[in-house]
């Protein structure tokens, strides 16, 4: 038979039960209150003290303040006092600028350069179907002259300056081919970047492996991924390195894009916020196309989706890692676009693979270390396939892996 229980000892429990979930009210609500008043503290002092200078300039400068420069100034000054990694601010026109770099598509005429030591631009890659192309400039080309300007003694114009233009105006550039040179007049217009490098590599037993470079993911990357790999799967070939020694990120969508066509059916990329919570951003359909071994080639200047891209390779057990230590920039970014047009990029998070792995700090996990000659790493167009240490590394991998 059970127990009767009186009113008076149900009401004892109830003015219990009600009095510890006051306490534990009020306790949060302490403590929030108490973190609120901080933050509002420490933006008073930042407040404060800018506005002190602000006054302080403002009664005594000499000269004209630019406002909008200097409220950009102050924005990037804020983000940069965040410390390395934590945060970027963008102009509205910087930002402008990186949304037309990230769509694929820019105004130019068509070509990527390194600079040299004396000022001068060399060519390190001409876009298929540009005005570059037409124009028969090529890698390796040396521009010593945008319009009038001598790039030995630009002064402080810069190169990037004096290429910019509008979509059908002209820009002259004096080029130097070996000990010639020449002038050639291209009229800008909209090109598309070309992000992905594919071509057929013979290995030491005369047998084909695919090599696809993938310099950045943008919104044009995962097309010509998808042509260049599914283009040399129609010709047999179950072999592949993947080249993302310059690949310093991009779109995180788009690099899981180009993962989904490659893994199995699971999670792609995670990431791990503030407080330790988890949350999985993109997954596989599982429609990923099986190939029977492949390498990836990193370097330092792999960093952020290009070490995700690299890392959740090795990550799902689909491929090795050769090359060099990469940046071990593994922060998950967004970016919060301001009233004016302009942006903030935060980091909010940590980047993870399916399996939950971070590159943060550490960079991604070498299976074998092939470290390049200093002067291949600064311009990697001096490599080829007899001097690519890195590369033909790879290439002995896929032959012991037949």
């Amino acid at each position: 038979m059970g127990k009767k229980i009186s009113l008076a000892v149900v009401a004892t429990l109830m003015a219990i039960t009600a009095a510890v979930t006051f306490s534990i009210t009020i306790l949060f609500s302490m403590q929030y209150f108490n973190q609120k008043v901080q933050s509002l503290s420490e933006r008073e002092a930042t407040y404060a003290k800018l506005a002190e200078v602000d006054g302080i300039v403002r009664g005594n400068v000499n000269g004209t303040i630019d406002e909008t420069a200097l409220n950009d100034s102050i924005a990037a000054g804020y983000m940069r006092g965040l410390g390395s990694g934590l945060g970027t601010y963008y102009s509205a026109s910087s930002y402008a600028s990186y949304l037309a770099t990230a769509s694929g598509q820019i105004t130019g005429i068509g070509i990527e350069t390194v600079a040299e030591s004396n000022g001068y631009r060399k060519i390190t890659a001409v876009y298929a179907g540009s005005p570059a192309e037409e124009s028969g400039l090529m890698a390796q080309d040396l521009i010593v002259k945008v319009n009038d300007t001598d790039l030995a003694n630009a002064g402080g114009v810069t190169y990037d300056s004096l290429m910019a233009g509008d979509v059908g105006s002209n820009v002259t550039l004096t080029i130097r081919r070996g000990t010639e040179e020449s002038t050639v007049t291209l009229t800008r217009r909209n090109v598309t970047i070309q992000s992905v490098y594919s071509r057929i590599i013979a290995d030491s037993n005369e047998n084909n492996v695919g090599y696809i470079k993938i310099k950045t993911f943008d919104d044009q990357t995962l097309s010509q991924f998808i042509s260049a790999f599914e283009g040399m799967r129609q010709e047999g070939i179950s072999r592949f390195v993947f080249d993302v020694r310059e690949n310093s990120g991009g779109s995180l969508e788009v690099a899981a894009s180009v993962l989904d066509k490659l893994l199995p059916d699971g999670v792609l990329v995670s990431y791990r916020d503030k407080d330790g919570n988890e949350e999985v951003l993109y997954e596989s359909n599982g429609a990923g196309t099986e190939v029977s071994s492949a390498v990836v080639l990193v370097g330092s200047g792999t960093a952020a989706e290009g070490e995700l891209f690299a890392a959740a390779i090795s990550d799902a057990g689909y491929g090795k890692i050769v090359g060099s230590t990469t940046a071990g920039d593994g922060g998950y970014r967004r970016f919060y676009r301001l009233n004016d047009g302009s942006a903030i990029q935060l980091n909010v998070g940590t980047l993870l693979t399916g399996s939950g792995t971070s590159f943060d700090g550490t960079g991604v996990k070498l299976d074998f270390t092939v470290e390049l000659a200093s002067e291949q790493k600064r311009d990697m167009t001096t490599l080829t396939d007899d001097n690519d240490t890195q590369l033909n590394k790879a290439l002995e991998i896929l032959v012991t892996a037949q």
